[in-house]
């Protein structure tokens, strides 16, 4: 699956193919004093401000269908019933969130599978609809920050098809960005526990065996 490639860094921070840095640890080790730790310390000069810079601190979810076979049973079954299978991403300050697997990286806890793309733009996948959740009180940089520490904490090797996903991470996102608006729940109709069950049993009847 190809992605957006992250900007340049330094030789020396990638040492192999499988280190892949996301745009948030870029933009944070670039900045040239003043680096907010992933855990600030108890001195007030270094918590982080709720200032906003001249970006976009809208939120939105971008929702897409998986490939063409998901996409038709979204369209003919499973919209309606809010147990639709999707692929989404979380887009702020102009740049598009989400959690992917690698397939070479399953033995690699150091390969992060948190990766972005522009907004509504993800490789492999058909947009459908995005859903505005309202705006984050953060700054452009702290929204980084947040980034940096997932990056950390969602590594592509712990990827899970219904307990550590793209839409986990999306909803896990936006709670850390603090918006006014909640996650979609009908997003996550498919993970429901008894889902899988009447799934299977919908098309069964619906389609019909063989």
């Amino acid at each position: 699956m190809e992605v957006q490639p992250w900007p340049p860094i330094d030789a020396e921070v990638i040492e192999d193919e499988h280190c892949r840095l996301s745009y948030a640890a870029t933009k944070v080790a670039e900045q040239p004093s003043g680096l907010v730790p992933i855990c600030p310390p108890e001195d007030d000069s270094h918590q982080l401000s709720q200032v906003q810079t001249d970006g976009d601190p809208e939120v939105w979810i971008h929702i897409y269908h998986c490939d063409p076979y998901t996409g038709w049973l979204n369209k003919a079954l499973l919209k309606n019933r809010e147990i639709g299978i999707y692929h989404a991403g979380v887009e702020v300050y102009g740049e598009e969130w989400s959690f992917q697997y690698f397939e070479d990286s399953w033995d690699d806890p150091s390969v992060s599978g948190v990766i972005r793309c522009p907004p509504k733009c993800m490789t492999d996948y058909e947009y459908q609809e995005s859903v505005n959740l309202g705006l984050t009180p953060f700054s452009e940089e702290e929204v980084d920050q947040i980034l940096l520490t997932l990056h950390y904490e969602w590594p592509a090797c712990n990827y899970h098809l219904t307990n550590n996903n793209c839409l986990t991470f999306a909803e896990h996102l936006v709670k850390l960005l603090n918006v006014s608006k909640p996650f979609p729940a009908w997003l996550k109709g498919i993970l429901r526990p008894a889902t899988t069950t009447s799934l299977l049993m919908l098309l069964l009847t619906t389609v019909g065996p063989g």
